[in-house]
């Protein structure tokens, strides 16, 4: 996976499948990019779409053992 310069738009995106696939955090997905590739999410936007998206993953599965538990009371 990579962009032009293989920073910025591709450190976003291994940070969001660290997040999706790993189950890390999304400040730990972004630091351990960075760890391993420095420069890596230049701007606080990139940082923020991994943050926003690690949060929707969150709700989507609060809002499925929500669902989840009323089919149960069925």
């Amino acid at each position: 996976m990579h962009c032009h310069w293989g920073l910025g738009r591709t450190g976003t995106m291994l940070a969001a499948s660290l997040v999706a696939l790993h189950g890390l955090d999304a400040n730990d997905a972004i630091r351990e990019i960075r760890q391993r590739r420095p420069f890596s999410i230049e701007t606080y936007r990139q940082e923020n779409a991994v943050q926003q998206f690690a949060q929707s993953l969150k709700s989507d599965a609060t809002n499925d053992t929500q669902l989840s538990g009323k089919a149960d009371d069925i």
